[in-house]
């Protein structure tokens, strides 16, 4: 019996330790920025390196209120942290978006697509939880449109207590969005220092 005490303690300390693990290994899963989102990248991505981007109004498909103007500036804000040059939205909405507009007319080397398919937001007063389906896309305004950058995601995003601290519906909502748009643009690679 007293050889077994040796072992004993053994399985038990290989136990706690596989359970750490699994439990760590869940924790960093789930918090790996862009794990949830899945991407498609155009090698032409690294040869174009397109600078200044113009990012379209989103099209809300949700058939209902979506924070999108929230959504727009947290990609605007994302994309400048990847070393890519978004364009002013002024400039965007005037030049871009008009019917007769052709790819690379307001001399934009990339356009950024982004259509908000789901935001469903019945877990938000009780438990900080947006479901989000939404996909962007890079297009090449160069070369007539084609697809450079694909990222689509279809996932819930719960932020917790944490969010109690901050003091409105409103900065709630923009970290949120916040949030999301840097999980997509986690997918997207940064333009490297040589590319500046």
């Amino acid at each position: 019996m007293i050889s077994l005490r040796p072992q004993f303690a053994l399985t038990v300390a290989a136990v706690s330790l596989l359970s750490l693990a699994a439990c760590n290994t869940t924790r960093s899963t789930q918090s790996v920025p862009g794990v949830g989102v899945t991407t498609t990248v155009d090698p032409a991505l690294a040869t174009k390196a397109p600078v200044d981007i113009a990012i379209l109004p989103i099209a809300n498909l949700t058939g209902g209120e979506a924070p999108v103007d929230d959504l727009r500036v947290a990609f605007q804000r994302g994309l400048v942290v990847r070393n890519y040059s978004p364009l002013a939205f002024g400039y965007v909405d005037r030049n871009i978006t008009e019917a007769s507009y052709t790819p690379g007319a307001a001399q934009e080397q990339g356009v950024l697509s982004i259509e908000l398919q789901r935001w469903d937001t019945r877990l938000w007063e009780t438990h900080h939880t947006i479901e989000v389906t939404m996909r962007a896309r890079l297009l090449d305004a160069t070369s007539g449109g084609n697809e450079l950058w694909k990222a689509e995601a279809s996932r819930r995003y719960e932020f917790g207590a944490a969010f109690d601290r901050l003091p409105t519906d409103s900065a709630r909502l923009k970290l949120a969005c916040e949030t999301i748009a840097a999980e997509f643009l986690e997918r997207l690679p940064p333009r490297r220092a040589s590319q500046l």
